[in-house]
């Protein structure tokens, strides 16, 4: 990923960021702009400068905004956990260059990489009362091919088989942790588990597979993020609030049918 630096002057001390749960994705509103003009139009807001982490130019540059561990001024109410992700144009009026949107692909798919734990890629219209990014932006394209999918579970998984290759070879391997299960596919970080052991080895495929045969487990664990309730989550899962609480009481006592905490995993039971 290919990232230029670009020198600011903040009006005030940048903050460190302490947890990064998702990204947001903005337009600059503006059919020509550069990353030092929207520094310039924040540093007039009396913000310490430019608010988003990257800008991505039309022709497919991607600049440096603020750290990317610092806290940003792009999005109300979740600038403390989100990167802010800039693209120059305004679509609202106007249709995103293909090298543009191919730059956005890869940036947000190196964030992925960068912090797996990330759950949300959004548009900044889902926090604040905006049209931003505008109704031509191509969100999907962008968030899908950075292979960001809404996480539907987390299951932990401990010393199952893991087939790793990168060639037509199987290599065997064991691999345990933390696997996050998007809506076809579970995934840690870059890889991939499915019931496909065929596609081992096959060019254009994410490595490493697992037959689902393998992979037993009891519960599925759900890590609460902020606005998180009980009763989505049991929905989501086909279970019933009461079920969960049930579940959780030993490890949470302070749980009941409407507190949760976020950052608590919660068991699932089947």
């Amino acid at each position: 990923m290919t990232i230029i630096e670009t020198e600011y002057k903040w009006s005030i001390p940048l903050v460190k960021r302490s947890k990064t749960n998702g990204v947001v994705l903005h337009h600059a509103a503006a059919e020509s702009c550069t990353a030092e003009d929207i520094h310039e139009w924040h540093l007039a807001k009396g913000w310490a400068g430019i608010g988003y982490h990257f800008f991505v130019s039309k022709e497919g540059s991607v600049y440096r905004g603020r750290p990317i561990d610092t806290v940003g001024a792009h999005t109300n109410g979740r600038n403390y956990d989100t990167i802010g992700i800039c693209f120059e144009g305004n679509f609202e009026d106007e249709e995103m260059p293909e090298t543009q949107v191919n730059s956005g692909v890869e940036l947000v798919s190196w964030l992925l990489e960068l912090y797996p734990q990330i759950t949300k890629i959004t548009k900044h219209m889902e926090h604040n009362a905006t049209s931003c990014p505008g109704k031509n932006f191509p969100f999907d394209r962008i968030k899908n091919n950075g292979k960001s999918k809404e996480i539907k579970g987390v299951l932990e998984l401990f010393a199952e088989p893991l087939y790793i290759s990168s060639t037509a070879e199987k290599k065997s391997a064991v691999i345990t942790g933390t696997y996050y299960l998007w809506s076809d596919e579970v995934v840690r970080g870059r890889v991939k588990i499915t019931n496909l052991p065929g596609n081992i080895g096959k060019a254009g495929q994410v490595t490493g597979w697992i037959s689902a045969a393998a992979v037993k487990l009891s519960s599925t664990i759900h890590p609460v993020l902020w606005g998180d309730t009980l009763g989505e989550i049991a929905k989501r899962y086909g279970t019933t609030v009461s079920k969960i609480v049930d579940a959780n009481k030993a490890k949470y006592p302070n749980i009941t049918a409407d507190y949760i905490v976020a950052g608590w995993t919660l068991v699932i039971p089947q």
